[in-house]
């Protein structure tokens, strides 16, 4: 089957990725103008115009990061080779281990390595086509008693088809005619703020790890998260 993949970020490349390791052909289309090429400190020179959070710390739970490596451990590799952190929940737990507490670990990454580190995986599959720089219009249907998507129109370039589309494009991008509804950004009043930061050499996390210190200076709340992860990560 053909897949078509609407929007290429953590969701689009993540279906693209476990499609064409089940076998089936997907092209993934997506707004930004990226290139997959190029080393992990790139990810943060890319204008993401759909995604609010893009700059912002991100982090795999450990259902996540267990999936993750079941079924694309090279992707789970890469993320910790160029900085992602992993974190230990069950060093905070009292008495001894349980069966399954080695999978309480958390991963700290950055949402631009993330998405690096997805495409870099799905572009060296045979079965992926990647295509930057269009934007999705609307959805192709065929009506034969039951109405079915059979493709999107983009711009520019001509339609493209498929057997199944899957929407990725997140919600706040909804073309018209979308058959779906979408959100609307509103001010919630939060500043969210964030800095990259590398280690020295020879210097490591705490032993301990603190999640979530937090703090009220009468005229500001405030709510951290330790580790937030390396620079790359």
């Amino acid at each position: 089957m053909r897949f078509v993949v609407a929007g290429g970020g953590v969701a689009g490349l993540a279906t693209a990725l476990a499609l064409a390791r089940a076998g089936q052909d997907v092209v993934v289309l997506e707004r930004d103008a990226i290139d997959p090429a190029g080393p992990p400190e790139s990810a943060f020179t890319m204008r993401r115009r759909g995604i609010p959070h893009y700059f912002q710390p991100h982090a795999f739970l450990p259902r996540g990061r267990r999936s993750l490596a079941e079924w694309a451990p090279d992707v789970l590799d890469t993320l910790v080779a160029v900085g992602a952190h992993s974190q230990d929940l069950a060093v905070k737990l009292h008495g001894p281990r349980e069966p399954g507490d080695a999978d309480l670990v958390y991963l700290w990454a950055r949402r631009p390595v993330v998405e690096w580190a997805l495409r870099r995986a799905a572009a060296a599959e045979p079965a992926v086509e990647l295509r930057s720089g269009v934007t999705v219009s609307g959805l192709l249907t065929d009506t034969d008693g039951v109405v079915r998507a059979t493709g999107v129109a983009v711009a520019p370039g001509e339609p493209v088809r498929g057997d199944v589309v899957v929407d990725a494009l997140g919600r706040y991008r909804h073309p018209p005619g979308w058959p779906r509804g979408y959100g609307i950004p509103t001010d919630c009043g939060a500043v969210y703020y964030c800095r990259y930061f590398r280690l020295e050499p020879g210097v490591e996390y705490f032993a301990a790890p603190v999640l979530n210190p937090r703090g009220d200076l009468g005229y500001l709340g405030f709510n951290t998260g330790l580790p937030p992860g390396s620079c790359r990560g």
